[in-house]
């Protein structure tokens, strides 16, 4: 209910207001007519009232106006019944009567001014009396949000004395408000903020955090603390407002224990696994370094056999190292893109040439297509762009089980404010195997999340893969998405923007000019590539999936086109027939001029190839088909392209024959046995003099030796974790010592499992030449013995 609503029904029931009506009361009016007289009679239960010019004059009463009005006749007929015989009389008479008539005059025109007077005090009693009330409820009305709230409201006077402080204080400190008033309020405060000052000058406030005992145990408060000025005193005075916060700060303070608990565990587990992954390597060096070496001595082929499956086993697990690795240094934001000169167009091919073998043991395609616009040389982090790739084609050949797979390299649009030599690169690996739900989708990039996670599911891994692709490609400024449907196959893309060295050429444009080409095959992402390759370089291509479909459309260009000799180039898959060489020959009857005909192997199948075409080819490509090889062969009518690929591998010796190294005064520092054997072993064997040591305090006691004889080591090996002394205290010393003795820096490279580029840079700055990284293969090794006195480099990085 509104104040003027009560004020409204105050009124109701009467025409005038109560204080009105209590004034008329006190105040009697009464309305005179024009020829009534005012008179002051003795008993009249009337007050006197103040003229406007100072008199008091007494109200005429309603009852004595015919009795005025009477006696103001009378002095005429008075004078009318005396005649002129009384003139005098009669002239005095009238004029007490009109004396008398005036009086009455001024005295109605008194009362109707006091009667206006008292109408206009009535109504600002009421409207005073309005105010008032207005006054009562708003402070109840706001003293009961206060309470509704549940903060605490004090105010205190400038000496610092309680006025007033609502029911929500005293309940929280235990107290009765009568007992608070007058007194200091002084709280035991446990601890408090820095108080936030805002503009004091100009009536702001003061707000911190305090916390405060109380009888139910220690709380949080937010204080705020205004300026007010006392309307009684006129001095200055505190209005207080705190509100409890004890639930919020105890919320607060969980979720920062919980962030730095989360934090903890999150750096533990980082250095749990480069500390096993550190663990793993070494012993990993030694696996792979004596497969190597046992492979050298001649094994039976059974136990080749053997050597064989060890080492691919070891470098199985190597890869999952490194991702684990990789997984640590992009977790703990440590992960350092290394730039270098790279050659997209070589990249993409080697990566599939690589995957090739598990696409084919599948009976799938793998095929890679460059766009002729993308610039072949760029600066660009070459491991791990083609980390991203053997990733990502590795786990579409992984779970496609018919079809194909297709790598797609192309340029895009860049934004404005990019550099004039900044190329916008978008690779699209995509395949035909078995898609992806809406809900595999959203959390594929989550760590050791596997989309088929059952104890019964066909393929292994670690579901590491895609989460580190994902680290990789946004540390090197880019995003990774994947489009995909549930068996419609999937489509994983990655943009980078990289600087361009060199760009595309244009002579590629024309080089086939003029040629038709027909490819027969079945597959779905192969015959695509050649023939985008074909057309880019200005020539024309028709896919046959079928032998029959390849019939039709020789018959249809040989009628379509009199005296032609038809397509110019076949591209013949064998695995489009059961018996490829019978196939071939009738495609090849139906035209009127033998095409040049080149055949599509895998590798090492050439031989094979050869007896089921019976050597009715001109020319073959090894699959995955380049695009360098295709332009050459298409272009040049090459007849024949090395099959590099096909050539088994075969391991390299160490020394070539008749070859013989200078004999180098060599130390070895390593504390683990078996890699200790690997190093020395390979060392032996190049013709080295090899000196062990089992830590760093025994190798700096070797240079001391060595030196007091006048000698230095040509080459040291140094481990970096060893007990007694580390390699990079055991660096430091020998440095000292040869400063000391004024000798020449010994090379000392630093052979440790760590990757990471702040251990490189640690051993760089204790004095180390270079870096090697294990596991190390033998043939590395020697390369660097060979390297050693033919570059003077002052850092070596080798890899296995």
């Amino acid at each position: 209910m509104t104040v003027k609503r009560i004020s409204q029904d105050r009124r109701e029931g009467s025409d005038v207001t109560p204080s009105q009506g209590m004034a008329e009361a006190a105040f009697p009016v009464h309305k005179a007519n024009s020829s009534a007289i005012s008179v002051s009679l003795p008993k009249v239960d009337a007050p006197s009232m103040a003229t406007p010019d100072g008199r008091h004059l007494v109200q005429t009463p309603q009852w004595l106006e015919p009795a005025l009005t009477v006696l103001a006749a009378l002095p005429a007929a008075i004078a009318l019944y005396l005649g002129q015989a009384s003139l005098a009389v009669s002239f005095l008479m009238v004029l007490l009567g009109l004396s008398l008539w005036r009086g009455h005059l001024r005295l109605s025109a008194a009362t109707k001014a006091a009667a206006q007077e008292r109408l206009k005090l009535s109504g600002e009693i009421e409207c005073l009396e309005d105010k008032a009330w207005e006054l009562r409820e708003s402070e109840e009305r706001y003293r009961s949000l206060g309470e509704a709230f549940g903060d605490l409201v004090l105010h205190c006077d400038a000496a610092g004395k309680v006025i007033f402080a609502n029911q929500a204080l005293c309940t929280m400190f235990g107290v009765q408000a009568e007992n608070l008033h007058g007194t200091l309020f002084s709280p035991d405060v446990l601890a408090n903020s820095r108080a936030d000052l805002t503009h004091l000058s100009q009536g702001g406030y003061v707000a911190r955090e305090l916390q405060i005992a109380t009888p139910t145990g220690n709380r949080w408060f937010h204080w705020i603390d205004l300026p007010i000025r006392d309307e009684m005193t006129g001095l200055n005075a505190t209005r207080s407002v705190a509100r409890d916060i004890t639930d919020h700060k105890s919320a607060q303070e969980a979720l920062e224990n919980a962030r730095q608990k989360a934090e903890q565990a999150n750096h533990a587990k980082s250095r749990f696994l480069a500390m096993v992954s550190h663990e793993m390597r070494t012993p990993l060096n030694g696996i792979l370094g004596m497969s190597s070496l046992l492979r050298d001595t001649d094994p039976s082929p059974e136990q080749a056999a053997y050597v064989d499956a060890v080492s691919t086993s070891g470098q199985a697990l190597l890869a999952l190292i490194e991702d684990m690795l990789d997984l640590t240094l992009i977790e703990a934001g440590r992960f350092e893109p290394r730039p270098a000169e790279v050659n997209l167009h070589t990249l993409v091919e080697e990566v599939c040439e690589l995957l090739a073998g598990r696409a084919h043991a599948k009976s799938i395609e793998l095929a890679p297509f460059v766009s002729l616009g993308v610039p072949p040389l760029v600066l660009a982090d070459e491991g791990r762009i083609r980390q991203v790739l053997v990733n990502l084609v590795g786990n579409a050949i992984k779970f496609t089980e018919k079809g194909g797979v297709c790598v797609r390299v192309a340029t895009l649009p860049v934004s404005l404010a990019s550099a004039e030599d900044i190329v916008r690169f978008q690779f699209i690996i995509s395949d035909t195997g078995p898609g992806l739900g809406e809900a595999d989708r959203v959390r594929i990039f989550d760590e050791f999340y596997q989309a088929d996670s059952a104890a019964t599911r066909r393929h292994g891994g670690a579901g590491l893969g895609l989460s580190i692709s994902q680290g990789i490609v946004r540390a090197l400024g880019g995003e990774i998405a994947v489009q995909s449907q549930a068996g419609k196959g999937s489509s994983f893309r990655f943009e980078l923007e990289l600087p361009v060295i060199a760009d595309a050429t244009e002579r590629t444009k024309t080089r086939l000019a003029g040629q038709r080409v027909l490819v027969v095959s079945s597959g779905v992402a192969e015959p695509q590539a050649i023939a985008e390759y074909v057309e880019a370089s200005g020539g024309t291509a028709e896919i046959a999936p079928t032998l029959a479909d390849a019939q039709k459309r020789i018959a249809a260009i040989g009628s379509d086109m009199p005296g032609s000799a038809g397509f110019d180039v076949l591209v013949f898959d064998p695995s489009i027939a059961r018996n490829p060489s019978l196939s071939l020959q009738k495609l090849l009857c139906k035209m009127a001029t033998p095409p040049f005909t080149v055949v599509m192997v895998q590798p090492g199948d050439r031989s094979r190839t050869e007896g089921q075409t019976s050597g009715s080819f001109d020319a073959w490509l090894v699959r995955p088909v380049r695009r360098s090889s295709l332009l050459r062969v298409l272009g040049e009518r090459s007849a024949e392209q090395p099959d590099l690929r096909s050539m088994q591998a075969v391991a390299r010796p160490l020394l070539a024959p008749g070859e013989t190294l200078h004999r180098l005064e060599v130390l070895v520092a390593e504390d683990n046995c078996v890699n200790a054997l690997l190093v020395r072993t390979v060392l032996e064997k190049a013709g080295q003099n090899v000196t062990m040591a089992a830590d760093g305090r025994e190798a700096l006691a070797r240079v001391r030796e060595l030196a007091a004889s006048g000698r230095q080591y040509d080459l040291v090996l140094m481990d970096l974790h060893m007990p007694q002394m580390d390699g990079l205290s055991a660096i430091r010393a020998i440095r000292k010592s040869e400063k000391r003795a004024g000798l020449p820096h010994t090379r000392i490279l630093t052979l440790s499992a760590e990757e990471q580029n702040s251990a490189q840079l640690e051993s760089r700055q204790a004095g180390a030449n270079g870096y090697i990284t294990k596991p190390v293969s033998p043939n590395a090794l020697v390369d660097l013995l060979r390297s050693h006195g033919a570059t003077d480099k002052n850092s070596v990085k080798m890899a296995s």
